[in-house]
């Protein structure tokens, strides 16, 4: 495995997103109904990601998100900034058992398109938590305001 296809310039955008879009995205002018909030840290590496939502009749109307991690969390950090906007709490709820799959399983397809860019991840299993804690922080956020 070539440690080197793991830092590809997709995935270290999605990274740099991360860190410089303010930590915030609005998919809706509209004022949200509540804002459902979560911090999750991962016990073996010590990342760890900081997550609001926006939330308007079940759907994610804005996000605002920061990890304190390595860049391989930070790039799912920003693919989730630019993901969830727009999306269903429903939906949100599953992609961390849809990302898992997809992860380890070669003939799974990706939960949504935009993961394909952050596909180099799968072959390195130690670095799955990384990609997941940022969608597994929502889906508790989504769970605690329920």
């Amino acid at each position: 495995m070539d440690i080197n296809a793991l830092y590809q310039d997709k995935i270290l955008e999605y990274a740099r997103f991360a860190r410089s879009s303010g930590g915030h995205i609005t998919a809706s002018p509209k004022k949200a109904q509540k804002t459902a909030k979560a911090i999750l840290k991962n016990p073996t590496c010590g990342d760890e990601v900081t997550i609001a939502l926006d939330i308007s009749n079940g759907i994610i109307t804005g996000i605002t998100a920061k990890a304190n991690a390595c860049a391989i969390c930070e790039a799912a950090t920003g693919l989730a900034m630019m993901q969830l906007p727009g999306m269903s709490c429903d939906m949100a709820a599953l992609l961390p058992a849809k990302i898992k799959t997809w992860l380890e399983d070669p003939t799974s397809p990706p939960p949504f398109k935009a993961a394909e860019d952050l596909s180099p991840i799968r072959t390195f299993n130690q670095r799955h938590a990384c990609m997941i804690l940022i969608f597994e922080a929502a889906r508790l956020a989504i769970a605690a305001k329920e």
